[in-house]
């Protein structure tokens, strides 16, 4: 039984958009207030209905592209927040106000983050350029005596946008995930494969209902992912990044990615063989992590070849998740600490020290060594603890000489990550 709204402000939503005639010439006009108190009404209904995934490594790769896309959004107005639905269907939404929800189904059939950041992407211009209004306000004329959550929550499941509205998602989502750092081919990755999807007879491809003709979405993509590289390959001499492409110059053969590959953008430090994490292609480390409810996820870590140039010790890796997710970075040791670039041919994509494997490392102070039982055995570790800015424990880490990470643990989220098997090359 739909249950009706017992909140004010959506009711004054409500008659607002009954009764003002700036509905009728401006659906826009709607406040950034009056726009998020709706979000977090239908959101709160909707996660009453359905299970929210808790899965940290699906959580965690949702976040990161979808905060770096937010970036780039146009609306720093907004506070995107973007969540896991539990559940195989291939689907994805956006709320007024920033709520961003993704079907674990559809991130397990996407081929790489650069297809599931133009879908967010996609979805994030829904939300910033307020799509969403004429439906709403259509939705409210029809509706305004018996309007519910539940009728407003079927009304974002699936939503019913315009062509015109849907063509700009495409566009600027393929563009705001160019300037976020990933490959314009993402986009026609995307959509081929859920047009391989639908037509296997899929189930629960909600995605396609409101959209234009697949066929068509893939040919105007493709052609603008032509004039993107086109617009880069035009770009000054001396230009780095084209004001409207941000950091998509470099993803499309560009001169300065080509220009990069012997330094992989290394400043301030050098590769260091280090024994507690060793670097060699063939390495494949398997671990399995385990939240509070005791729920368990495996994935893989491989080391997949040295990367050609002047610098030696520069690896590029890979992880594999459940359901064949995986993505690439690359990786490097040093004296200290590990050293992660998470998207390997964008030049704003900085290095990070991942983990500290000794001490004097801003960010992380060492505990000792101790005796480490994980499923691939009971081993010798140096623990490092991860700090935050207030100095508070965020992560534990156990190093094995000669072996690497064997055990990781969140104490804020009592999530448990250990090593269950190992193959050296």
């Amino acid at each position: 039984m739909v249950r009706r709204i017992g909140s004010w402000p959506l009711f004054v939503l409500v008659f607002f958009a009954w009764c003002s005639p700036a509905w009728a010439g401006d659906p826009f006009s709607v406040s950034v207030t009056q726009e998020r108190t709706i979000g977090k009404e239908v959101a709160g209904e909707l996660e009453g209905k359905m299970a929210v995934s808790t899965d940290p490594v699906l959580n965690s790769r949702l976040r990161n592209i979808g905060r770096r896309l937010a970036e780039y959004s146009g609306r720093s107005d907004l506070r995107y927040e973007f969540k896991v639905i539990q559940h195989s269907e291939i689907n994805a939404f956006a709320l007024p106000g920033g709520y961003v929800y993704c079907y674990q189904g559809l991130m397990q059939a996407l081929p790489s983050d650069d297809a599931l950041a133009f879908v967010l992407a996609h979805e994030i211009t829904h939300c910033s350029k307020r799509h969403w209004a004429n439906m709403y306000a259509k939705a409210v004329r029809l509706s305004v005596l018996t309007l519910g959550y539940g009728n407003l929550l079927n009304l974002f499941l699936v939503p019913h946008y315009s062509r015109t509205g849907e063509r700009e998602a495409d566009m600027n989502g393929m563009r705001m995930a160019c300037q976020a750092g990933y490959s314009p081919g993402g986009a026609v990755d995307a959509l081929m494969t859920l047009k391989k999807l639908a037509g296997s007879g899929k189930s629960g491809m909600k995605i396609f209902r409101s959209h234009p003709d697949t066929d068509s979405r893939i040919k105007i993509l493709q052609d603008e992912a032509a004039r993107i590289k086109e617009e880069t390959k035009n770009a000054p001499p001396n230009s780095t990044v084209q004001p409207d492409l941000g950091a998509a110059a470099l993803l499309i053969d560009s001169a300065a990615a080509a220009q990069s590959a012997d330094t992989f953008g290394i400043t301030g430090w050098s590769p260091a063989r280090n024994e507690l994490l060793p670097l060699a292609t063939g390495w494949l480390w398997r671990y399995q992590s385990m939240d509070k409810s005791g729920k368990a996820v495996s994935y893989e870590l491989s080391i997949v070849e040295e990367m050609p140039g002047g610098i030696k010790g520069v690896y590029k890796a890979r992880a594999t998740y459940a359901g064949g997710i995986s993505t690439t970075f690359l990786i490097a040791t040093t004296d200290k600490a590990v050293m992660r670039r998470q998207r390997p041919r964008d030049e704003s994509s900085k290095w990070e020290t991942w983990v500290a494997l000794a001490d004097g490392v801003s960010g992380f102070k060492s505990a000792g060594t101790q005796k480490v039982t994980v499923p691939f055995g009971t081993l010798e570790a140096t623990k490092i603890e991860k700090l935050d800015d207030s100095a508070t424990t965020i992560a534990e880490i156990w190093l094995a000489r000669g072996v690497g990470i064997v055990k990781q643990r969140n104490p804020g989220r009592d999530e448990v990550e250990v090593l269950v098997s190992l193959k050296k090359p």
